[in-house]
């Protein structure tokens, strides 16, 4: 585990991309997410996001070919990308980040007049799910067709839980309360 702090860009990633500075908190994390993926591969999961079911096979899984190991289709539309684990360069996390970027040279001038008219990083240029969920369910489903097998979406793990209010606190459950999703 490594937190990556503002200082840590340069050395970790290199050139950020140019509309960077525009981007608030929100999709600043999502290109970094985007970007340590493709560059170094490994798990990503979300604070609020509980995996339910041994990384074993899922690491088994990317370390036979797969490019990643997603959870179900459901949670992904719903979600976008909250954990996963990635092969690092792989074809899914190449096409992830051309994506990514494609969309930020499109945007950067309307991104760069936003930004100059909202100087707060909480003030979004960009809609909620456009550098994460818009580019990564549809790649999915292109990469299914594409390659078959090359994606694996075996990953149990949710980000909410129909018997808790959204952003309950899991670490306060007792061990019996625990929930997960059906098998």
């Amino acid at each position: 585990v490594r937190l990556v702090r503002p200082a840590d860009l340069t050395s970790l990633i290199g050139d950020l991309h140019p509309a960077y500075p525009y981007l608030s908190l929100v999709h600043r994390a999502d290109y970094l997410r985007c970007e340590l993926l493709h560059r170094y591969g490994g798990v990503y999961c979300d604070c609020d996001t509980i995996c339910c079911s041994d990384l074993l096979a899922p690491l088994a899984t990317l370390a036979a070919g797969a490019s990643a190991v997603l959870f179900d289709a459901p949670l992904l539309f719903e979600a976008g990308m909250n954990a996963g684990l990635f092969r690092r360069a792989s074809f899914f996390t190449s096409c992830w980040r051309a994506a990514v970027h494609t969309r930020l040279d499109c945007r950067a001038h309307s991104l760069r007049e936003f930004r100059a008219q909202n100087p707060s990083l909480r003030e979004d240029g960009l809609d909620w799910n456009e550098l994460l969920r818009d580019i990564v369910v549809p790649l999915v489903s292109a990469t299914h067709q594409l390659l078959p097998g090359s994606l694996a979406q075996t990953l149990r793990a949710y980000h909410w839980c129909p018997e808790q209010p959204q952003g309950f606190d899991p670490m306060l459950l007792a061990p019996s309360e625990a929930w997960c999703p059906p098998a």
